[in-house]
């Protein structure tokens, strides 16, 4: 099987932004272009751009020469080579090749005996909603509606101050109208 980001004369990768679009352009070291559309893409887009290794553009807002420049830098300026030379460099950097990893860990399996016991997740014995973190997250909902309670009853206390002052001005005034005539 042959990729395509690894042919010789691919220049750039233009890419939403996803990981294994990002690891494939890595491994063959090629500047990509990236417009993220949800999830880790934007910061993963924010990353490529920040570490010299590749362009961001917002999908809602590029224009065609916006697109038309993007190519034209990543495809003219060395330094996006470069810094993809480099990663791709560390990333290959392995111990072993990750088919033979995958293969080694398949034949532990088959080797050793009842390894559901000790190589099982620790999620495996919690309940449905501490691995979901609603635990956690019910803690944080509680303290996040009852500082907004708080803070609702400071300013109905500042606005009550604020506005009884000068409620008890206005009726001093209306006295004091009274009196004269």
């Amino acid at each position: 099987m042959y990729i395509i980001a690894g042919h010789p004369q691919i220049a750039g990768f233009i890419t939403h932004g996803g990981l294994l679009g990002i690891q494939e352009a890595v491994f063959h070291a090629v500047p990509m272009i990236a417009f993220p559309l949800f999830a880790e893409q934007d910061y993963n887009a924010q990353r490529l751009e920040s570490t010299g290794r590749g362009l961001k553009l917002e999908i809602g807002s590029f224009t065609s020469l916006d697109l038309q420049d993007a190519i034209r830098k990543i495809s003219s300026d060395p330094s996006f080579k470069k810094n993809m030379a480099l990663v791709s460099k560390r990333f290959r950097d392995r111990p072993q090749k990750p088919v033979d990893t995958a293969l080694w860990w398949i034949e532990y399996v088959l080797r050793n005996e009842n390894t559901q016991e000790y190589m099982k997740p620790l999620s495996a014995e919690q309940y449905w909603f501490q691995k979901r973190l609603l635990d956690v997250w019910l803690v944080i909902g509680i303290f996040l509606i009852l500082e907004l309670y708080i803070l609702k009853l400071l300013l109905v206390w500042c606005v009550k101050k604020c506005c009884g002052k000068s409620q008890k001005v206005n009726r001093l005034n209306v006295k004091r109208k009274i009196k004269r005539t």
